[in-house]
């Protein structure tokens, strides 16, 4: 489907993203400094720390999100459908993804027009792979980043001039969304990939349990490593931004990829801070907790 207009001069914008790693992120920093370099009004939010129910229905609403199982994480599922009732408030979707998707333009689409938005364009954005990293090329990397800018900013031209698109395979999408849309289905994806913390290496700092967007892991006090909750969808936010690389799956030696520091997720957190443009890229893939001590949590 083509826009038929474009965006409307003079309105504003809210971006909503969700990022595990960071890819997500840069390419919503990206699309947000190109619609205000042609003087636009745009509102920056994290996802998980935003109510749905509040978003502005004048406004030109953006979800910027990560691809999981070929859709997308309950989180975000969860945030759409919780979306008020709306006549006609225009809304855009941007994904990013390191290998393939088919579950997410199309079940996000019939989400926001049951609703009653309307759909201008979607785009997926190719970006480093973040998942069971066997092997870490950080030129290769870095070029797989800028060019995901280019294709943020391009998006971000397309848009204002109504020459987006929203493609969809019908009914494939659909089922391919229902692998990892649901918390049980994720729960499978759990119990064949847990997660695990290697206590030799985990310090304790608390860095995983405050960054986690579910709010699915907890410290105890005097306790030697976290605990993960039953929420956890993951996302591999505490695997990529863990300071001692101390997370990881279990059973397997991969490496943790991040596309930015933690100092500038945590800036991007934080209540009523404003998300400062990523322009240095800081793609890190490094050793995770080694499989010989991993103990599931």
């Amino acid at each position: 489907m083509r826009i038929r207009d474009g965006v409307p001069e003079g309105a504003r914008f809210e971006l909503y993203w969700f990022s595990g790693t960071g890819n997500t992120l840069i390419a919503a920093s990206e699309l947000r400094d190109r619609l205000r370099a042609s003087g636009r009004e745009v509102a920056m939010r994290p996802m998980e720390r935003s109510d749905p129910g509040r978003v502005d229905l004048g406004a030109v609403l953006g979800f910027v999100v990560s691809v999981a199982g070929q859709g997308t994480h309950p989180l975000v599922w969860e945030f759409l459908e919780s979306l008020p009732e709306a006549a006609g408030t225009a809304c855009f979707l941007v994904d990013t993804l390191g290998i393939y998707s088919g579950g997410i333009l199309g079940p996000v689409r019939k989400i926001l027009r049951r609703k009653g938005y309307r759909t201008l364009a979607a785009r997926e954005i190719l970006m480093p792979n973040n998942f069971m990293r066997k092997k870490s090329d950080p030129d290769k990397d870095v070029a797989l980043v800028e060019r995901g800018r280019a294709s943020a900013r391009d998006f971000g031209d397309r848009l204002l001039a109504g020459s987006g698109r929203w493609r969809d395979i019908p009914l494939y999408s659909e089922l391919l969304a229902a692998a990892f849309r649901s918390r049980k289905a994720v729960a499978r994806w759990k119990r064949m990939l847990p997660l695990a913390v290697d206590p030799e290496r985990c310090t304790a700092c608390g860095t995983c349990v405050r960054i986690c967007p579910e709010r699915a892991l907890s410290l105890e006090p005097g306790a030697a490593v976290p605990v993960r909750g039953e929420r956890c969808s993951l996302c591999h936010r505490c695997v990529a931004f863990c300071p001692a690389g101390a997370i990881g799956i279990a059973g397997g030696r991969y490496l943790a990829y991040r596309a930015l520091g933690l100092g500038q997720l945590l800036r991007c957190l934080s209540e009523g801070a404003e998300v400062e443009t990523i322009a240095a890229v800081e793609t890190t893939a490094g050793p995770a907790a080694p499989d010989d001590a991993m103990r599931g949590r």
